[in-house]
């Protein structure tokens, strides 16, 4: 199976967004469409019977229907809530591909190699001598970038 890495990386977002536009788009839909429902119901139901009908079954009946306007309210909520999820989640999972190719690139750009799973290792140190001062300066030097690409790159 491939690293969630590999998949952030080569994630082709083009679909999904447009998918997630016309998701959003739905659910915002819905959300006014209950808001109408529920103003259209109090003016034309629930209103109008309130102001006429009188003793306990009118109380019951009236219970029953400030209910189904309250349910719709509930769904207008509910409804506004998903769409915003829906376009939050679309909103970083791009801005987290963007990162993650920035700081693949930046790590490339100095030499550093990133495997298919998100490991960054230095090859221009590889092959230096362990005993020589020199040399143990560069690989110092590195070590420092190494291990902030490594930070950046599984922070993603």
């Amino acid at each position: 199976m491939a690293s969630e890495f590999a998949r952030l990386l080569k994630q082709d977002f083009s679909d999904a967004k447009a998918d997630a536009e016309a998701c959003v788009t739905a659910w915002r839909k819905l959300s006014t469409t209950m808001d109408a429902l529920t103003n259209r119901h109090r003016a034309h139901v629930t209103g109008p019977l309130h102001r006429s009908w009188k003793g306990d079954d009118a109380d019951s009946a009236l219970f029953f229907l400030e209910d189904v306007e309250s349910r719709l309210g509930v769904v207008e909520t509910e409804a506004m809530a998903v769409a915003r999820v829906v376009d939050t989640t679309r909103i970083w999972m791009e801005s987290a591909q963007t990162a993650l190719r920035n700081a693949v690139r930046r790590a490339e750009e100095d030499r550093f190699e990133v495997d298919d799973d998100g490991w960054v290792t230095d090859p221009t140190t590889a092959d230096l001598p362990r005993n020589d001062p020199d040399a143990q300066q560069i690989v110092a030097d590195r070590s420092g970038l190494l291990g902030e690409y490594r930070a950046r790159i599984t922070a993603r």
